[in-house]
């Protein structure tokens, strides 16, 4: 029994309980209200507490903020200098000039000295250019050079010319490759000179550094040599989508700077320089225009010069340049050019121009665009050209598009297989209740592409009706026609049973009844739980890859490192492989197949799946399954070696995640094949590489292209030999930790656990711990996209 003594004892020990959590309460709000010393804050042993005191270094005005900010610069996290570094930017002064210049020559990786530089350029750019300036000789100066690329330009006084002239002489390429990025911030008249100098002597990878830095600048005196340069006869394209772009940005220069009738001017004087007889150069030409119209307002002078030129390239007697004034016109909504290009669909002479017509049509209306509708039920039936005809079949494989089930299901008879299977896959996507008695009678076809297709076709009608005829194809000889029915059939009921007809056809006697077809709601939204995934393997997930077991790559080796499950094929077993289009197939380098393989993987990706090729890929598996869009550049030499890879495009989802801020991709190429696009206005290059195009001539690494329902994407190198145990130029341990950082995109919290393991005294040792997963990420993003786009 409690006494009362007790009693009051324990009300005592609630009172001191009860009054403890109140002083906690207090000092926990206190505290809340006044941050912690960020002085002290900088001297704690851990990284995120100094981390946090920084950034409330940079928001805080205090006085003394920029000298503790100075002391961080020294810290030995390297994460710690660089967040110190852009924390400057809002705090720091001239006092911060000698420390951040003392970064960008000494920083031991790109991004910090490249944070100290962008620091500078916004805190006291005159004083960093002329410290900087200094230390353009000697050892120091290519690091001296890139950061002057970025403070210079920002002082527009041009101060910096002399030196920026003395490192375009200097016989060290790497002070060269800096200088050329230094051109827009020279003196107007050195600064066009040096650009001339530039073209005149046809280094590809200093003229694209250039070009990239003017692009990025926007300076309007360049326009004129940019312009010429453009006029000539041979212009490589991994140029001239730089020379483009630049001369975009020079041109908005000169509308911002008042001077809105001088563009039109100048490309008056453009079209005056002489005739632009070659095909390519006038296909240049209209490539050009297009990209000066995007986003330009229909009162804009530049409008009213533009439209006329783009619209006149429709009737322009090389092809070539017809299917840039197609893609140049209707991607821009210049008025006037639909009705053009739409005859040009029906009536051109060529059929590449009848097929880029019809791409860029559907892509601008939609294939119910009543006028549209007509080309393509046309096109479908009567046009002479095989990949015309498959081209209409594709597009009119759209939902409640009325009329489109019957012109498909008579393009069921082409005489052209490539047709039969665009036109079955696209019966079914339209979801009409007319497509299930065409597909289950091309079942019964001889050619397993054409039973193969009907298949496809009836997993995409999303009818309960079609059951019965894809448990059929259970039993049919065809190892494709058994998988796709198979796939569809397990994704859909979670039966879990063989592929076995018997086993299904029992199973749905007694289950017809009460099962439906996953609703399309639920179908978008598994899509997206995949699509949307962050990791790699949680794209792959659930997901049929298969690879090609060859000789020169060995992606299986990536997948396993991060545990994505696949299984692999060879040459000749193909058919065994049991493609369906729901699987990715990936063609290890070196690729070669025999021709029955070409036959199962052309009909793979017409049906809708994706294939990823790398390296001699392109040759022996790509170009025979598409011919005629991507071919193999022939180099005088063989290709080795390792070079820079730019993003032709930073923006394009395609490469999210693959090119990080201030990392530089390298790709080491062994005897690669690299890429000569045939058709610019079919295809996508994604990934380029001016050191490549100076090397040997040709500079494209990646590039991309439909193929009937499908998708194929080309890589110039491999899959799996990429990293540190390939690293050119690396002897040490700091060697190996520094391209990390700047060819492998490697994270400070890698690097902070990993800095004092003994294996990176070893490259292979390394190598097998520190990744390079550009390529695969590469890859997944088109995963990614494909589970986005399935519906």
């Amino acid at each position: 029994m409690q006494t009362s003594r007790s009693r009051g004892r324990a009300r005592s020990r609630g009172v001191g309980v009860c009054c403890g959590l109140a002083l906690c309460l207090l000092s926990a709000l206190l505290f809340a209200q006044e941050p912690a010393d960020p002085a002290r804050g900088l001297k704690s042993k851990i990284v995120a507490e100094r981390l946090a005191a920084i950034e409330t270094l940079r928001i805080s005005s205090a006085a003394q903020n920029e000298k503790l900010l100075l002391g961080a610069l020294a810290d030995r996290d390297w994460e710690v200098t660089e967040k110190a570094a852009l924390a400057l930017a809002d705090r720091g002064g001239d006092a911060s000039v000698a420390q951040l210049v003392r970064l960008c020559i000494d920083g031991p990786v790109l991004r910090m000295r490249r944070a100290g530089a962008r620091t500078l350029a916004k805190i006291a750019p005159f004083k960093g250019t002329a410290e900087l300036a200094k230390l353009t000789a000697g050892k120091s100066a290519a690091h001296a050079l890139e950061a002057l690329a970025i403070v210079a330009p920002a002082c527009a006084d041009g101060s910096a010319g002399g030196v920026i002239q003395r490192g375009l002489k200097s016989k060290d390429r790497s002070v060269r490759a800096a200088a050329v990025q230094c051109i827009p911030a020279m003196p107007q008249g050195l600064a066009d000179d040096a650009l001339a100098e530039l073209l005149k002597g046809g280094d590809a990878e200093l003229i694209a550094l250039a070009l990239d830095a003017i692009a990025a600048s926007g300076e309007a005196h360049f326009i004129t040599g940019l312009l010429k340069a453009l006029h000539e006869a041979e212009v490589p394209d991994v140029l001239e989508r730089r020379l483009i772009a630049a001369s975009v940005a020079s041109m908005g220069s000169l509308e911002k700077l008042g001077r809105p009738l001088q563009p039109a001017k100048q490309l008056e004087a453009f079209a005056q320089l002489g005739p632009l007889e070659s095909g390519e150069a006038g296909a240049r030409a209209i490539r050009l225009y297009a990209a000066l119209a995007r986003g330009l307002a229909v009162e804009s002078p530049m409008a009213g010069v533009l439209s006329p030129l783009l619209v006149a390239g429709l009737s322009n007697t090389h092809p070539k340049v017809r299917k840039a004034a197609i893609v140049g016109v209707l991607r821009n909504a210049t008025p006037g050019g639909r009705e053009a290009v739409l005859g040009l669909a029906a009536k051109d002479t060529d059929a590449s121009v009848r097929v880029i017509a019809l791409c860029e049509l559907v892509r601008a209306l939609g294939a119910k665009d009543s006028a549209l509708f007509a080309v393509l039920t046309e096109s479908v039936a009567n046009d002479p050209d095989p990949g015309v005809r498959e081209e209409a079949a594709v597009s009119l494989g759209v939902p409640e598009l009325s009329g489109a089930a019957v012109a498909l299901g008579r393009a069921l008879d082409d005489r052209n297989w490539e047709v039969v299977t665009c036109a079955a896959v696209s019966l079914g996507k339209t979801r009409d209740p007319g497509a299930l008695a065409p597909l289950q009678a091309l079942l019964s076809n001889a050619d397993w592409r054409q039973r193969a297709s009907a298949t496809v076709g009836l997993c995409w009608l999303m009818n309960k009706d079609a059951v019965p005829a894809l448990m059929r194809a259970l039993g049919d000889t065809d190892p494709s026609v058994r998988r796709t029915a198979f796939v569809f059939l397990e994704q859909q009921f979670k039966a879990h049973l063989p592929e076995e007809r018997g086993a299904w056809e029992t199973w749905w006697k007694a289950n017809e009844k009460r099962v439906q077809l996953v609703d399309p709601v639920a179908a978008k939204e598994r899509r997206e739980r995949y699509g949307y995934a962050q990791q790699a393997a949680g794209v792959f997930e659930d997901l049929d890859v298969v690879v090609l077991d060859s000789r020169g790559d060995h992606i299986q080796r990536v997948l396993d490192q991060l545990k994505i499950a696949h299984r692999t094929t060879q040459a000749s077993k193909l058919a065994e492989a049991a493609l369906h289009p729901g699987a990715i197939y990936v063609s290890n380098c070196t690729g070669e197949i025999e021709p029955k393989d070409v036959e199962r993987i052309a009909w793979y990706v017409r049906a809708g799946g994706v294939l990823f090729g790398s390296c001699w890929s392109l040759t022996e598996t790509i170009e025979r399954v598409h011919p005629g869009i991507l071919h193999h550049f022939e180099t005088s030499s063989d290709v080795q070696g390792d070079v820079v890879a730019r993003a032709v495009d930073p923006a394009n989802p395609y490469l999210k995640d693959v090119f990080k801020q201030d990392c530089e991709p390298l790709y080491h190429l062994e005897g690669s094949h690299l890429i000569e696009v045939l058709e610019p206005e079919r295809c996508e290059v994604l990934i380029d590489s001016p050191q490549a195009l100076t090397r040997w001539g040709g500079g494209n690494l990646a590039a991309a292209f439909r193929s009937g329902h499908g998708l194929i994407l080309d890589s110039a190198n491999h899959f799996e030999l990429q990293g540190l145990e390939v690293a050119p130029g690396v002897k040490t341990a700091e060697d190996r930790i520094a391209f990390a950082f700047d060819h492998l995109g490697m994270d400070f919290e890698t690097w902070r656990r990993t800095q004092n393991e003994k294996w990176w005294d070893n490259a292979l040792k390394a190598s097998q711990k520190v990744f390079d997963f550009s390529a695969l990420q590469f890859v997944t993003n088109f995963v990614r996209a494909k589970r986005l786009a399935d519906n």
